[in-house]
Parts: C-alpha cells; sequence; structure tokens
C-alpha cells in the first residue's frame, strides 16, 4: 500500500457517516469500514442491543478476537515452518557429509 493516496473519503458505520483518511486506496479503505459495519449489524442482531457505544464496543472486542486467534494461528504456522526448514538444513547437512 505503499505509494497510495491518503485522501479523505465518507463511509458509513453503524448508521453513522464518518470522514476518514488513511494509507491506502479508496477501495480499501471503504472495505475495512464495511467490515466493521458488518461486525457492529452482527452483534446488534445476536444481542438486540441499541446502544452505539455499546455496540461499538462489543465489535471492537470480536475483531480484537479474530486478530488475537489469527495471530496465534500465524506463529504456529511460523514456528513449524522454521522446524521444517531445519530438518531439512539438517538433512541436506547430512547428504552433504556422505
Amino acid at each position: 500500500m505503499r505509494g497510495e493516496r491518503n485522501t479523505p473519503i465518507e463511509v458509513e458505520i453503524g448508521g453513522q457517516v464518518y470522514r476518514i483518511q488513511g494509507v491506502g486506496s479508496k477501495r480499501y479503505l471503504m472495505e475495512l469500514a464495511s467490515y466493521v459495519d458488518r461486525k457492529i449489524q452482527e452483534i446488534a442482531e445476536a444481542t438486540q442491543a441499541v446502544d452505539s457505544v455499546k455496540l461499538a464496543v462489543l465489535a471492537a472486542l470480536n475483531i480484537a478476537d479474530e486478530y488475537f486467534r489469527m495471530k496465534k494461528d500465524y506463529q504456529l504456522l511460523c514456528r513449524k515452518a522454521l522446524d521444517k526448514l531445519e530438518r531439512m538444513e539438517n538433512l541436506l547437512a547430512e547428504v552433504g557429509k556422505e
């Protein structure tokens, strides 16, 4: 995303219009806003909550949970990949000794 524009755009999240800007394309920022909006809608339907602050906090907790789970999975995959790489290097070293 480096070098992409930092132009403000308007998005709707939880029935409110926000003017946001960030590093990334307009499409990317809209995708982020849409994801957050969907999370808020899911929480609203599941909890019957109407307080926008409560919905936002619950959505943030859900998104943080997803992030932490994905981060843990990523770290596990990295460890497995490094273990396999180390085993391959050891096998190659053994073959080189023969």
